[in-house]
């Protein structure tokens, strides 16, 4: 508990009498604190004056002249303040002591000058307590952040630090991982006042910029951590000592190397890797198949890498025997495998009557009969047999392995058609082989036939028959194509509910059609359509001149509609003037967008006017009038029953432009 013990001497006290006096104020002229060891500006950039204020007490407050007082502190016996140039007066004020109000200079204050004023005080207070300690705040800031401090190697925590330390002279350790560990001394010597320390560690680790050739893209291990990259790469922040770098590359040999990093330094590192493939190259056509290791590499000619050691290399193609070969293959060579899959053939013998007709293969021709075709893949074919004013023969043959395969045809009598359908995008088969698409030229056996027709998914077939006196000019219509044709010619004359059943249709029918996008865009524009209706309407049209107003019109979704009106007013109507008028008006309709119309008109009138004099003093007098006027305006269908109209007309009366409204219903058609 702090023990106050106050002694109160009274040096002789008179009523009125000050407790604060100067005892004398003189010029310093040998002190160059104020010009050279100490000065501070003021606020026009001249050097201040210092007054040195002698006294052993504190606690003192001080206020300058308009001029003001720059800066004041305490030293050991006295304060210091620094003052502008010119100033005149001096406040002194005292919690205990009172105050010394408008002390006055008794020498001009100059410009970077010392200046002594002795202070006395006529009340001494002597206070006797506990002895308390000096203390001083230190702020300790670090570059990287976070760093860990130890004061007088006790730890404190983290920077940034903050504590009041009593005065004294104090050791400072600063750690951060991967960082030099800063060591500083600091002295506390100024009480009440703060010391703030900025710190800068030294990294204690460097970079390496690693790359691998004659390839990168290898991984990268260091001390035997994967680093998540691969070459080329930096690797940051690696401690300054000795590493080890391994590389991993799926084609290479894995690599190590030793590095050491020094004086936080960038090191470059090339790594030369050694080769752990071959490069094998196989050449065979596109039908056959490749494997490596019973796994599938190419379809048709492959080149690529292997791994060096033992491998099975296997071609496959339809028709063929398989060929293998096993090979222990060496890095760093290049091989060119001959490699091929064996064929397996029969035999064909072909004789026709008459003879000299055209032989097709799966539509290869192999020359005209009779002819025998030696090696021939073993499988199944469609053999087709053509002369020139004969019907063609065909039929299926399958040739075995080391067997003969013998054809003996009479081709029967026939005649050349021309076979077409609506689309060139139709593929055209007769008698179940494939002819080609529309339009197709053939000699076909006289007598009946099947044809069928297929336009993506739009199939088709039914029998005609070939004779002498048939047309060699042959044109088929398909199923599908006259559904559309039907959807697509009433959808034109408008009669939408056909239209929409029909494409309803074709799509149940062929869903994967040709054409099935087209028809559900059209549908969709359908079951759009039917929600924008055409519409007819009436309205009750009104304005400042035509009070009793009917028209009507139509409203046409996709082309230019009508309206008209009959309009009649009273207008103006006073003691002496009577207004009576009636005009029609008539114009088109055009949608903006859906369910906005916009209307353009002209009207016709007649305007008849009576003004009488009520008060004597000239005639009365009437007047008809015809006038022609253009109108515009906008409609609107609120909803399938409520009809607004706005519009503004060329008034002829006033020479302006007169606004008109209008509120009606309409009266929908279907489409």
């Amino acid at each position: 508990m702090k023990q106050v013990l106050l002694f109160i001497l009274f040096i002789p006290i008179l009523l009125g009498a000050q407790n604060i006096s100067v005892s004398s104020f003189s010029k310093l002229s040998g002190d160059l604190d104020a010009r050279v060891n100490h000065s501070i500006k003021d606020q026009n950039g001249d050097k201040c004056a210092i007054i040195k204020v002698v006294t052993t007490q504190k606690g003192f407050k001080w206020e300058g002249d308009a001029l003001g007082i720059v800066s004041a502190s305490y030293k050991t016996g006295e304060y210091w303040l620094y003052v502008p140039h010119g100033a005149r007066i001096l406040t002194i004020k005292h919690e205990q002591l009172g105050i010394l109000r408008n002390y006055r200079y008794t020498s001009p204050i100059k410009e970077a000058t010392v200046y002594e004023l002795v202070l006395t005080t006529k009340k001494v207070i002597t206070t006797v307590e506990d002895f308390e300690t000096p203390t001083q705040w230190v702020v300790v800031t670090s570059f990287p952040d976070s760093a860990s401090i130890y004061i007088n190697n006790e730890y404190k925590g983290k920077t940034t630090f903050q504590q009041e330390l009593p005065l004294g002279k104090y050791s400072l350790q600063l750690d951060y991982p991967m960082y030099h560990t800063k060591y500083d001394d600091f002295i506390l010597d100024e009480p009440n006042d703060k010391k703030i320390i900025n710190s800068v560690l030294l990294p204690d680790f460097g970079s390496i910029k690693l790359t691998s050739y004659p390839e990168n893209g290898a991984k990268v291990f260091i001390d035997g951590e994967y680093t998540g990259k691969t070459t080329p790469c930096t690797l940051d922040k690696v401690k300054n000592e000795k590493h080890l770098i391994q590389l991993s590359h799926e084609w290479y040999v894995p690599t190590k190397k030793e590095v050491t990093i020094a004086n936080s330094n960038i090191k470059e590192l090339e790594v030369r890797m050694v080769p752990n493939f071959a490069t094998v190259q196989i050449d065979v056509d596109a039908k056959t198949s490749v494997f490596m290791d019973d796994k599938l590499v190419s379809k048709g000619s492959w080149k690529g890498r292997v791994l060096k050691g033992f491998h099975v290399f296997e071609v496959k193609k339809d028709k063929h025997r398989n060929d293998v070969v096993k090979l222990d293959i060496s890095a760093s060579s290049k091989i060119d495998l001959t490699i091929r899959p064996k064929p397996i053939y029969g035999k064909l013998k072909i004789t026709t009557y008459p003879y000299d007709a055209v032989v097709l293969i799966d539509g290869i021709s192999y020359g005209n009969s009779p002819v025998t075709i030696p090696d021939l893949l073993i499988g199944e074919y469609t053999l087709v047999l053509e002369k020139q004013g004969f019907g063609a023969a065909t039929k299926t043959i399958n040739i075995v392995e080391g067997e003969v395969f013998e054809v003996n045809e009479n081709l029967p009598r026939g005649k050349k058609v021309t076979i077409s359908a609506k689309s060139r995008k139709t593929l055209i088969y007769v008698d179940g082989v494939r002819l080609g698409y529309s339009p197709v030229t053939k000699t076909l056996s006289f007598g009946k036939h099947k044809i069928s027709l297929d336009r993506g998914g739009e199939e088709y077939s039914r029998e005609f028959e070939v004779s002498d006196k048939g047309d060699s000019n042959l044109y088929f219509i398909t199923d599908a194509d006259a559904l559309l044709d039907k959807a697509d010619n009433t959808y034109k004359n408008g009669r939408y509910e056909y239209s929409q059943n029909k494409y309803e249709q074709y799509l149940e029918l062929y869903p994967n059609g040709d054409r099935s996008n087209y028809v559900a865009r059209r549908l969709n524009k359908l079951y759009n359509s039917k929600q924008e209706k055409n519409s007819y309407f009436m309205y009750y049209h009104f304005d400042k001149v035509s009070q009793f107003s009917f028209g009507g019109g139509y409203l046409d979704k996709n082309e230019i509609g009508w309206y008209g009106a009959f309009k009649m007013g009273i207008g103006d109507m006073e003691y002496d003037y009577t207004e009576l008028n009636m005009y029609a008006v008539g114009g088109i309709t055009y949608k903006i967008f859906y369910p906005l119309w916009f209307n353009l008109g002209l009207g016709t009138g007649f305007r008849s006017i009576y003004n009488f004099d009520v008060d004597g003093t000239g005639d009365d007098y009437e007047y008809d009038k015809w006038e022609i006027f253009p109108e515009v305006g906008l409609n609107i269908k609120i909803s399938d029953f409520l009809f607004l109209k706005y519009g503004i007309q060329y008034n002829n009366k006033d020479g302006g432009i007169m606004s008109q409204f209008g509120i009606g219903v309409t009266f929908d058609s279907l489409y």
